[in-house]
């Protein structure tokens, strides 16, 4: 059965050598300025750093999601996008991971609500209604 990207999926992304986990933030859907393909947004997290500024918009302690081992933040400065086409095909090559377990309602709720506030986001994505 094909994966499909639909709200509160996990993934495992590859940056550098490591695999960050990335949650789905919105059901496929056409998206202001992003032509006339279904897309979805993306956010990652980061591990909070130890004595030094993090963007504190939107936390999880570790444990809160199977793959957060460390207390980490929503790192609002690399929201992505991706059509629904582009991302279907790097999770069926291999490249992006589905995580078995997916974040709820509640915490994707919690993320989406972190746009608009947080001073990472760029301008592009306030507003867009993930």
């Amino acid at each position: 059965m094909a994966w499909t990207p639909l709200e509160g999926a996990a993934l495992h992304v590859p940056s550098g050598p490591h695999l960050h986990l990335f949650v789905v933030l919105n059901d496929p859907k056409q998206l202001p300025g992003y032509g006339q393909l279904p897309q979805v947004g993306l956010a990652n997290f980061s591990t909070v750093p130890h004595n030094a500024p993090y963007d504190n918009t939107c936390c999880f302690q570790a444990g809160a999601h199977p793959f957060i081992q460390k207390d980490s933040y929503v790192y609002y400065g690399d929201l992505r996008i991706y059509s629904v086409a582009d991302i279907v095909s790097l999770v069926t090559n291999g490249v992006f991971k589905p995580h078995p377990t997916n974040f709820t309602q509640a915490e994707v709720t919690r993320i989406k609500n972190g746009i608009d506030f947080s001073p990472r986001t760029k301008r592009a994505f306030k507003g867009l209604g993930l």
